[in-house]
């Protein structure tokens, strides 16, 4: 953790969209209604205006001293609030597009849930197939595999240290293809499971593995992983371009986080998991705190290869599965040492 506090003026903003960008789409849909609806009313009140022009007592008086121009009048009122281009009748027209925003924005939502059901539903059962295959056939193939691994590990012992970086590599690189192996990864452990006794459903001892959706799966393998107590360090040494200067903008933002990650990269595995929370003051004394949260520090981290980083997969697996985790627990610990309420 790093600690600043520069008392440079500061503009705090929130970020929303990111990946799930279409979200911010709908967002302005609903605003832009909201936006039609105000107009809405606001016809409205110049139509109650135009009807209170025509009852006021001196345009009535006049009717007695000029009939003709009283009639022009009234009737221009008329047309100009209730009649077919009137503002009367015109607010319901905005109303009605309001309405329809809302109803496209409700529709739109409901066709992406039932897309990402439907392809939440196909990966399952992609990895299920998958599982079941692999477990069927574990019997005749595992010598066999058991043969192969060996002799690679005779001939090329650091192959696990090699490849592990490049697989690092390839996973950041391609952040959808990683959704999809987690969004399968669920059936994959239940055709694993029931794989191993093809002839009998159900997996060993009829006891079947019931994991339909990531979170769950998630959960199952994050167990694989033993749970340690967060241990937050303020690293007073440490810093980066951006810990002395305020914001201004979202790339602001963007370039600190950028620069922290850095701290953590291959070369300084000692600053894996460091994080900061830099503190502003305003020009009328209010307080800001920007807290930035590096991302993943090991994506190959397996059970028997953890060590004390606390961003790695095991991490990973917890959030997804919905289980506490030593990563949220010490950004927690970190916001109480600074005296953030």
């Amino acid at each position: 953790m790093t600690a600043d506090s520069p008392g440079a003026d500061s503009s705090i903003v929130e970020v929303t969209g990111g990946a799930a960008g279409v979200a911010a789409s709908y967002a302005a849909l609903l605003a832009l209604a909201a936006v039609f609806d105000e107009a809405a009313g606001q016809m409205r009140g110049w139509a109650a205006e135009g009807a209170r022009t025509l009852l006021d007592p001196e345009l009535l008086a006049s009717a007695l001293l000029s009939p003709g121009t009283f009639a022009e009048a009234e009737a221009a009122v008329l047309v100009a609030t209730t009649g077919p281009d009137g503002v009367g009748v015109e607010s319901l027209g905005w109303e009605v597009d309001a309405q329809a925003l809302r109803l496209l924005v409700g529709v739109l939502e409901a066709a992406d849930a039932g897309a990402a059901e439907a392809v939440a539903a196909v990966e399952h059962q992609v990895g299920r197939t998958v599982g079941w295959t692999l477990g069927a056939t574990a019997p005749a193939a595992l010598p066999a595999a058991a043969l192969v691994a060996g002799r690679i590990a005779l001939t090329v012992p650091d192959l696990p240290a090699r490849a592990a970086p490049l697989v690092e590599t390839w996973l950041t690189e391609h952040p959808q293809e990683v959704e999809h192996l987690v969004a399968g990864g669920g059936g994959f452990l239940e055709g694993l499971w029931d794989g191993l006794t093809p002839g009998a459903p159900g997996g060993p001892l009829g006891l079947p593995l019931d994991l339909a959706d990531a979170g769950a799966a998630a959960g199952l393998l994050a167990r694989l992983y033993p749970g340690r107590p967060a241990r937050t360090t303020l690293l007073p040494g440490v810093r980066v371009e951006s810990s002395t200067t305020a914001p201004r903008s979202v790339a602001d933002l963007v370039d600190h986080a950028r620069q922290l990650s850095e701290l953590s990269g291959p070369d300084h595995p000692e600053l894996n998991g460091t994080l900061a929370l830099q503190t502003l003051t305003g020009p009328g004394g209010d307080t800001r705190h920007v807290l930035l949260l590096p991302g993943t520090d090991d994506m190959t981290t397996l059970p028997w290869t953890e060590d004390g980083d606390v961003r790695d997969m095991g991490t990973n697996l917890r959030l997804v599965g919905g289980l506490d985790n030593s990563y949220a627990d010490g950004v927690l610990d970190a916001l109480a040492q600074a005296g953030v309420g």
